[in-house]
């Protein structure tokens, strides 16, 4: 069956497209789903100092490898691009995006996360009336760290994104 319409998710190690993924799906007609994996954004956590704590918390759990791929990301990005979508990321309101949506939600998040707090995560949950999933022993890089449950909650939204037919998107 071909679905006329897409499911996104974030899959990106710097965690900068969850904002992003859910401002095209608002602009959209064709997306039917969303995965966001480390959803930032945290109203709590708008400023500089709350950023760079957490950041640093989460860098502390995360795998050696997957520490090395962020700092690959930094380099190529550069440090002047990271800070300007850092501080443009602060201020955007996901959740209100989020409100905007009927369309299927899946948020994943590491138990050892520190960005991508239990709480805001929860929110987020609720106000898509979506579904949160918390894998464990993870910290912020589930898609290099863990990708086995990402890959399940994809084929998760794609199936109901399709389970009706081209076009048709159910809440999971």
């Amino acid at each position: 069956m071909v679905c006329d319409r897409c499911v996104m998710t974030t899959i990106d190690p710097l965690t900068l497209a969850c904002p992003l993924v859910v401002e095209a799906a608002v602009r959209s007609q064709i997306v039917a789903g969303l995965v966001l994996i480390g959803a930032v954004t945290d109203p709590k956590a708008s400023t500089w100092p709350r950023i760079l704590g957490q950041w640093l918390r989460t860098v502390a759990q995360e795998r050696l490898a997957g520490v090395s791929v962020l700092i690959r990301h930094y380099r190529y990005t550069g440090a002047a691009a990271m800070v300007r979508g850092m501080d443009a990321m602060r201020w955007h309101h996901t959740d209100q995006g989020l409100a905007r949506l009927d369309i299927p939600v899946v948020v994943i998040r590491g138990s050892r996360d520190r960005i991508a707090s239990q709480d805001w995560s929860a929110r987020l949950c609720t106000i898509a009336r979506g579904r949160l999933q918390v894998v464990g022993g993870a910290a912020h890089m589930v898609p290099l760290t863990h990708p086995e449950p990402v890959v399940a909650a994809v084929r998760e939204i794609a199936s109901a994104a399709t389970s009706e037919g081209p076009g048709s998107a159910t809440h999971v």
